[in-house]
């Protein structure tokens, strides 16, 4: 009888969830060591504001994978998926994500400079406003724009990413359990596993697979000189949950 093939996977618990459910599902083994952790931010007036969210905005906009599951976690608390307003999300991962979390009135746009906010302009309906969930690091930037075009629009400073630090025994003692396929979705998932190797002077399992997925992962595992054997273009949980089945 084979034995079943294990995932580890590094991206935060939140973002864990979904595709942990549908590799359990398919009969894999899922072991989690987070290499990037969502520091949430919640401000109250925004938790007031979601109680009756199609009221207060015409519009959400996504500006990354974390602020779409912070959205999701916290709108569902309080309201059924179908009583929401558009979903902009900026980039095609962010929409596949929404989508596979079950969200259907969603739509891709680009944001190839901070310029393209204006765009928010033409989702303005009466006294109606955007409501932009952005990273921390965004937020100064985002806030002049705003000012500057006189959007309708509420800012959510909705989450700060950090990079956990495990001890040694930790760490090791999940790496030998040797897992067939280790799974990156970000650059800083990448940078802080390596920088644990290193420290730990820990050389990876002949067998391990290393799964690389979007651009930013792609990027730093080559700077660092991570050997990858798998890439995948989007790094939502439905694209890789479909490339690891088709390859499985």
């Amino acid at each position: 009888m084979n034995r079943r093939k294990t995932f580890l996977l590094t991206t935060p618990e939140l973002k864990q969830a979904p595709l942990r459910k549908l590799l359990l599902q398919e009969g894999f083994e899922v072991i989690s060591l987070p290499m990037t952790e969502i520091e949430e931010k919640i401000p109250p007036h925004i938790i007031i504001e979601l109680r009756d969210l199609r009221k207060a905005y015409q519009v959400v906009v996504l500006f990354s994978t974390p602020a779409a599951f912070i959205f999701d976690k916290y709108f569902k608390k309080f309201s059924r998926v179908d009583d929401y307003p558009i979903i902009l999300t900026i980039g095609d991962s962010i929409a596949r994500t929404m989508k596979g979390l079950g969200w259907k009135k969603v739509r891709s746009i680009s944001l190839t400079k901070l310029e393209d906010l204006v765009k928010l302009k033409r989702f303005s309906v009466r006294k109606r406003r955007a409501l932009i969930l952005a990273p921390g690091g965004m937020i100064p930037d985002l806030r002049k724009k705003i000012k500057e075009y006189e959007l309708r629009a509420s800012l959510w400073d909705s989450y700060d990413i950090t990079l956990p630090a495990y001890d040694r025994n930790t760490f090791i003692s999940t790496l030998e359990r040797e897992p067939d396929g280790i799974v990156f979705t970000s650059s800083a998932a990448v940078q802080n596993f390596v920088n644990h190797i290193e420290k730990y002077n820990y050389e990876l399992p002949p067998h391990t697979q290393i799964y690389i997925a979007g651009t930013g992962a792609l990027k730093w595992a080559q700077e660092l000189e991570l050997p990858y054997n798998h890439y995948i273009d989007h790094c939502d949980f439905v694209s890789i949950y479909e490339y690891i089945k088709s390859q499985a």
